[in-house]
Order: C-alpha cells, then structure tokens, then sequence
C-alpha cells in the first residue's frame, strides 16, 4: 500500500487540493510507479463578461470549480 493514497486533503488560503484514485502500476521499463490525481478545488470569480452584442458587462459571479488534467498525472518511480 503506497504511502500517498487517494484521500488527502490539503487547504491553502481558499483552495483545496485533493489527491484522487491513487494506484501503483508496473511501466513498460518494468519499474513501480505511483500514479494519482491532483484536484484544485477552488470558487471561481466572474468579474465581467460579453454580453450577446459584444459589450462588456462587470458582473460579481462566484462558482465552485474543480480542474484536473489528465496531463498532470502525478507519476512517482518507486
């Protein structure tokens, strides 16, 4: 069982960062690697926009968001 496991939870200021489906896997050059997801949860804020005819338009809008990559994989050789 890799020390890193999915489920850790680490808050900085407002964002919350949550390592995700963590699993150890044997690559091609036969090594152990530790892969994951690193999530971002964070509140977004919309400060203005385009209206329909291109104007814009200052708005205070907030929404929850939780960005991944599938690029930023974490990968670990164990």
């Amino acid at each position: 069982m890799p020390a890193l496991q999915s489920g850790i939870q680490r808050t900085v200021n407002d964002d919350k960062y949550i390592i995700m489906n963590t699993d150890v896997v044997e690559s091609e050059e036969e090594e152990y690697v530790l892969t994951g997801y690193i999530v971002k949860k964070m509140v977004l804020e919309r400060l203005s926009d385009l209206d329909s005819n291109g104007n814009l338009v200052e708005m205070d809008d907030r929404y929850s968001a939780a960005p991944f990559s599938l690029n930023d994989k974490v990968y670990y050789t164990l």
